[in-house]
């Protein structure tokens, strides 16, 4: 396999990117080179041997940015190992009812994408942070009583790539 990786992602707020970044640099310690680029701008697939593709996830659906990318380039990441990351709060905790919850969100990925099959998924924690938000999602986060604070758990997202490094 070609060692060049491409992890390609879309964020709402940077949490999801600072996550692509962790994952690209424990997957370059396993000997690949790996860019990091937002969906919206990568473009020739082509060039990378494997691709990682990550999403916040807002309103339990993936981010626009990252179906647009899936749809655009389906028939070459069917050709290629390709991996799956999304970030939500919904994993701010790790329990089966979260996971189970958090693969639904990827439902639509599945419908519109059929030709990708992905090596692997990893569903990871997300931010909150209410003063990011604007006054609607605030009042949606407040009538949800949702947490305020960093879900991410970094051993497990450096676990997973550790385990995506090695399955390539």
């Amino acid at each position: 396999m070609d060692k060049k990786i491409l992890v390609a992602y879309a964020t709402y707020y940077g949490t999801t990117r600072e996550v692509a970044e962790t994952i690209a640099k424990t997957i370059t310690e396993h000997g690949y080179e790996v860019e990091v680029i937002s969906a919206r701008e990568a473009r020739d697939v082509s060039r990378y041997g494997a691709v990682i593709v990550g999403s916040a996830i807002r309103g339990g659906k993936i981010h626009a940015d990252v179906l647009h990318f899936l749809e655009d380039h389906e028939t070459e990441l069917s050709q290629v190992p390709v991996a799956y990351f999304v970030c939500c709060m919904t994993m701010h905790d790790d329990s089966p009812d979260s996971r189970y919850m958090a693969e639904g969100y990827l439902a639509e990925v599945f419908n519109k994408i059929s030709k990708v099959k992905p090596i692997s998924i990893g569903y990871f924690g997300g931010v909150l942070e209410l003063k990011r938000l604007d006054w609607l999602a605030r009042l949606v986060v407040k009538a949800l009583r949702a947490p305020e604070g960093d879900y991410r758990n970094w051993a497990a997202i450096i676990h997973w790539s550790e385990e995506v490094a090695e399955a390539l």
